[in-house]
């Protein structure tokens, strides 16, 4: 049943995804074509008024045929070849600049499956993480660069934060199978021969619980700005707030490893475990406690503004 859930949670991103990218492009070809609509208006406002009789007309269109018919044939066909060269160049160079552009754009999806299939988890983990943080400050600077309003941006970060959670547990899937089971994230890392093992087993599914946390806040905030037409009154999201959602999300896994049977471990093993149990709980509250009082600083101030 968990796993089924988590199938329809995943449906419903990749229609979001694909409703939210159909919307853009629909509103950018949109924009373009009023644009281009306004510009030839223009265009031809500015244009003079030329009065001719039809005479004149005639006897102007006479002069272009005679012209056009003294040209010879090697220029015709020299024309041509060279006019069907170009578009065929053009043409190349735009399709190689567009098939760049998919890959680029892609590379977060395609290059994290197939590290997941080829390599292990951790390699599709750590790219996964490295593309989308590198793909978000590139977003955020442009943003910034361009004074975009806070508003676009943080309508934005829901749609990121969407495919992330989205991406990361397709992860998940391709490392633990399917059907999923959350214990085999506590014992499979925890066999890793790896230094961090203890780790590693601990942040697995804590991350995971953050993951599906956010991702179903994001889901309810972007389904309700599609129901609400009027734009002003749509739920956004700001970086901080995500942030002490996710370090918050991190309690659950907590309270979830805290709960299962350990019984695979030793005794000695089950002690250092605990162990490092114990520090990670004090990293995550050294982080979520400064969130907290910091989003609770921003919420004060959002209200006496509003008031």
């Amino acid at each position: 049943m968990f796993s089924i859930g988590l199938v329809v949670l995943i449906s419903l991103d990749l229609i979001l995804l694909t409703y939210g990218k159909y919307k853009f492009y629909y509103s950018a070809l949109k924009k373009t074509i009023e644009i281009t609509k306004e510009k030839r208006k223009k265009k031809l406002e500015s244009q003079p008024l030329i009065d001719l009789t039809t005479n004149e007309i005639q006897e102007i269109e006479i002069i272009q045929v005679d012209t056009e018919s003294k040209k010879g044939w090697i220029k015709k066909t020299f024309s041509f070849v060279l006019k069907w060269a170009a578009i065929i160049i053009v043409s190349i160079l735009v399709l190689a600049i567009i098939l760049i552009t998919i890959g680029l754009t892609t590379a977060s999806i395609w290059g994290t499956i197939l590290l997941a299939i080829y390599k292990s988890f951790i390699y599709a983990a750590s790219f996964l993480i490295g593309i989308k943080l590198f793909f978000f400050l590139l977003g955020l600077g442009t943003h910034k660069l361009f004074k975009v309003d806070k508003s676009v941006t943080q309508r934005v970060l829901i749609m990121d934060t969407i495919q992330f959670s989205m991406l990361a547990i397709l992860l998940y899937f391709a490392a633990f199978g399917f059907p999923l089971q959350v214990t085999d994230m506590v014992t499979i890392p925890f066999d890793w021969n790896i230094t961090f093992n203890n780790f590693a087993s601990i942040m697995v599914p804590m991350v995971f619980f953050s993951l599906i946390i956010v991702n179903v806040l994001s889901l309810a905030y972007r389904l309700k700005n599609i129901i609400t037409k009027d734009r002003e009154k749509h739920k956004l999201i700001r970086l901080h707030q995500l942030l002490f959602i996710f370090i918050a999300a991190c309690y659950v896994g907590i309270l979830y490893i805290t709960d299962i049977e350990l019984d695979f471990m030793s005794e000695l093993e089950l002690t250092m475990y605990l162990e490092t149990l114990e520090v990670v709980k004090w990293m995550i509250t050294s982080v979520f406690i400064p969130l907290f009082i910091y989003t609770l600083n921003q919420f004060n101030k959002g209200v006496k503004k509003e008031s």
